[in-house]
C-alpha cells in the first residue's frame, strides 16, 4: 500500500469515528432529562386548644395539648398524627393542595400547603379547638396564688389564679406547686358544656 492510499485510509477512518462519536448513548448526544412526575412531601403537629385568661390580669393566652389520633387529610392521602402529634405525608404531587385535620368532638380545621420536588415541607403547628358543646371551663385558684398549674400530670406553664375556657368535657385530675409551699393534695374536677367547674388549693408553709 502506499503513503497516499495509507493516509486516506486512515482519513477515512477518522471521518467514519467522528460521525459514530455524536451518536453514541442515544438522543443525538443530547442530555437526557427525567420528565416523570415530581412529588415532595410535608410535616408538621397537632394541638387541640384550650384559651384562657388570668383571673384578675385580662391576660389571653393559649394553652396548648398535643393531639394523638388526629386525621390529616392532602392530596387524596391520610395520615394519623402520632403520641407526640406529629405527622408526615409524602408522595404528593408539586404544587397546592388543601389539608384538612379532623378529631372527635373538635372543629375540622383546613388550611392550604405547597409542595415542592424532592422536598419535605413545614407544615407548621396546627391548634383547633373542641366543638362548643363538647367544651367547658375550668378555674384553678390558690391561697396564696402564684402556683404553677398541672392537669393530668402535665405542666400548663401557667399560674394560679387562672381560667381555661373550651376544655374537652370530662374529668380532670388537678394539683399546684409552689416553692415554699407543701403540695396539697390533688383535685379531680369534672368539666360540663357551658359551666366552669373550680378547684381552690390552700397552700401551708413547709
Amino acid at each position: 500500500m502506499t503513503k497516499a492510499s495509507s493516509n486516506l485510509l486512515i482519513f477515512g477512518i477518522l471521518l467514519i469515528i467522528g460521525v459514530m462519536i455524536p451518536g453514541c448513548g442515544g438522543g443525538g448526544g443530547s442530555s437526557s432529562t427525567y420528565t416523570g412526575p415530581q412529588t415532595g412531601g410535608f410535616s408538621g403537629l397537632v394541638y387541640s386548644e384550650w384559651a384562657y385568661s388570668s383571673l384578675g390580669r385580662g391576660a389571653g393566652r393559649g394553652a396548648k395539648s398535643r393531639l394523638a389520633g388526629a386525621v390529616v387529610s392532602c392530596g387524596g392521602k391520610s395520615v394519623t398524627t402520632d403520641a407526640t402529634g406529629y405527622y408526615y405525608i409524602d408522595g404528593l404531587s408539586v404544587g397546592q393542595h388543601s389539608v384538612t385535620v379532623s378529631y372527635p368532638r373538635h372543629t375540622t380545621a383546613s388550611f392550604v400547603t405547597v409542595i415542592s420536588a424532592n422536598t419535605t415541607s413545614n407544615g407548621g403547628t396546627w391548634v383547633f379547638a373542641p366543638t362548643d358543646a363538647e367544651s367547658g371551663g375550668i378555674r384553678v385558684e390558690s391561697v396564696p396564688s402564684g402556683a404553677t398549674i398541672f392537669i393530668n400530670n402535665e405542666n400548663t406553664e401557667v399560674r394560679t389564679p387562672f381560667i381555661f375556657y373550651r376544655a374537652l368535657t370530662g374529668r380532670y385530675m388537678i394539683h399546684v406547686t409552689l416553692a415554699g409551699y407543701n403540695i396539697p393534695a390533688s383535685q379531680t374536677i369534672t368539666a360540663t358544656s357551658g359551666s366552669t367547674a373550680t378547684a381552690t388549693f390552700i397552700l401551708t408553709p413547709q
